[in-house]
């Protein structure tokens, strides 16, 4: 009886203790919708969220870049996109925040039920969703992808369901959970291997139980799902949606591989617990494995090595299947006999992995990164307020990073020559040309009259410094810590705007200031008016003073730059610091 009694404690308490686990790996996942946006993506979905809601219709035809205007652009994320702008409309960033932040509880808590429908304790599954969560959470950027994870896990949830009975109604959800993931994201492609996967284990199972019934309806969940898919904008391409990478397409880096040196601590210890239950589950109870689920798993991992952009969906499949094998391996009779030894093992074995997530969080300082704004120093948002207040005449160059944020800021004003749309609307030759065209000067001038562009708006990249590198064109008219502007000199319509500019004078990507002190002085006084606590206003002091053989001048105004000044401007200022050292030599 008091063997009985402190038996029944025990359980009480690891009962509550996974309850409270579970409301902590809720209010983590609630927080982590508020990591500061930084992805570069968000801003072109809100604009075309935008353009849906504005015109009742699907948006189809290109209308924010010079380039391709009016070009047919493949729709893959429609109702991410206007789920997304009618949050904003809403709320602002804290209204697409909100959104973000639901996603991922419903992908937590799908996560959570899966595993304890599957036979496994609740603080396990809390423990292991915290592990996930320790190791994604800055890859839940806001942009539909997000919210598509959110529907694979209750997809996966949907299929263990099914997998567990005879009964028709999860299955008919899994169907119109592919509907709508299909016009949510065009990640769809993902959500029909795990029900192919699925259902060919299943249509197996019932086979070789002389079900023939029960196979064929399986078989029929493929076929459904597949048609389910093509309900929406594309029809069948949605399906194929990744026929878009092509040779020119996918050399962004989010397309190249997944290199095991890319992998963090929580991934390797993760992947090895991952083969090492599937080993046991199919040697234990190869009846019982999920073996539909542990392919989906071994498939997505094999994606991700080729492209890294399947890395959190193959985080979710193998977090999903190692759970499924520990509900397996805690069922064996041999784990079942050991009755209270087993449940203290694994209470531990939890706990231990619970605390590592938290000590993982923690050390990352994920809550410093939680707001209710954008990034701080991501987003050119001075720069384009500049540009919103003097429209500049021509057609706009801009660098491809800052391209998708411009297309939102810059509405109704200037349109873009490139963005991340790559694939969907650029295709692959342009990509490829535009990119190579922006290293070189030669090649900046070439690409400019190609597109007839007359003005430039930069990130501190080669697109700049391409710029910077040919004075006799090009003219610096705006710079701050994010971005710069550059007008073309021998272009009729912004010549009288860039010659007229005394910041051409003081470019600090050039290192080459005027020889008459007065147009130095009237750049850098410039400068200070309009942004006075920048580090570039800086770098553009230590190029007068330069010029004035004042190396102590130079330097103390390169002294002056505050550390995170020095890490966005880093490359500018080491051949700054350069210069005045060669200077100094002489």
């Amino acid at each position: 009886m008091r063997q009985t009694s402190r038996s029944s404690r025990g359980a009480r308490v690891v009962a509550q203790l996974g309850i409270a686990a579970f409301v902590l790996v809720l209010v983590v996942a609630a927080a982590l919708g508020f990591v500061a946006e930084y992805s570069g993506d968000f801003h072109w979905h809100l604009a075309l969220g935008d353009w849906s809601l504005d015109n009742g219709a699907i948006y189809r035809v290109d209308t924010l870049s010079h380039t391709y205007r009016g070009a047919r652009m493949t729709v893959s994320a429609w109702l991410g996109d206007v789920l997304l702008a009618g949050a904003y409309r809403a709320a602002g960033l804290i209204g697409a925040y909100v959104v973000r932040s639901a996603a991922l509880l419903v992908l937590v808590t799908a996560l959570v039920l899966d595993a304890r429908r599957a036979g496994l304790a609740l603080l396990t599954a809390s423990a292991l969703c915290l592990l996930f969560l320790a190791d994604a959470w800055a890859r839940f950027y806001l942009r539909p992808e997000t919210l598509a994870f959110a529907v694979f896990a209750v997809v996966l949830l949907m299929l263990g369901r099914a997998r567990r009975t005879v009964r028709w109604q999860p299955r008919v959800v899994v169907i119109g959970l592919i509907c709508l993931w299909a016009n949510l994201h065009g990640s769809v492609a993902v959500g029909l291997l795990a029900v192919g996967l699925t259902s060919c284990e299943m249509a197996c199972r019932r086979g070789l139980a002389r079900d023939r019934r029960g196979a064929l309806l399986w078989l029929g969940t493929v076929v459904a799902a597949t048609l389910a898919a093509c309900l929406s904008a594309e029809g069948v391409g949605t399906v194929l949606v990744y026929r878009m990478l092509d040779a020119g397409c996918n050399d962004q880096r989010e397309w190249q591989p997944f290199l095991l040196t890319m992998a963090t601590e929580i991934e390797v210890l993760g992947g090895l617990a991952f083969v090492v239950s599937a080993i046991a589950a199919l040697v234990l109870e190869p009846s019982k494995a999920d073996i539909g689920r542990l392919a989906l798993a071994l498939a997505l991992i094999g994606l991700t090595s080729t492209h890294r952009r399947f890395v959190t969906v193959a985080s979710i499949a193998c977090l999903a299947s190692l759970a499924s094998n520990l509900a397996v391996i805690a069922q064996h009779p041999w784990v079942v006999a050991q009755g209270d030894r087993a449940r203290l093992v694994a209470a531990a074995g939890a706990l231990a992995v619970f605390t590592y997530a938290t000590g993982s969080l923690a050390g990352e300082k994920v809550h410093r990164e939680l707001s209710l704004d954008l990034a701080p120093d991501v987003y050119p948002v001075q720069a384009c307020a500049f540009v919103r207040e003097n429209p500049p005449p021509g057609a706009m160059l801009n660098s491809f990073d800052v391209g998708g944020f411009l297309t939102h800021c810059l509405e109704g004003r200037a349109e873009v020559a490139i963005d991340q749309r790559v694939c969907s609307l650029y295709s692959g030759d342009f990509y490829q040309r535009y990119v190579h065209g922006t290293k070189t000067s030669e090649g900046l001038h070439t690409l400019a009259d190609d597109l007839g562009a007359s003005w430039i708006f930069a990130q501190y990249d080669a697109l700049a410094r391409a710029a910077a590198n040919d004075p006799a064109r090009w003219s610096l008219v705006y710079a701050d810590d994010d971005a710069l502007i550059y007008a073309r000199l021998d272009a009729p319509e912004t010549a009288a705007w860039a010659s007229s500019s005394p910041l051409r004078f003081v470019d600090p990507l050039r290192i080459r200031p005027s020889a008459v002190r007065e147009e130095r002085d009237a750049g850098l006084a410039l400068q200070e008016e309009r942004c006075p606590d920048c580090g570039v206003t800086r770098l553009m002091e230590a190029v007068v003073r330069l010029a004035e053989n004042d190396v102590d001048g130079a330097t103390a105004a390169l002294d002056a730059m505050t550390p995170v000044q020095r890490t966005k401007l880093g490359a500018a200022e080491s051949e700054l610091r350069q210069a005045v050292a060669s200077h100094k030599r002489k």
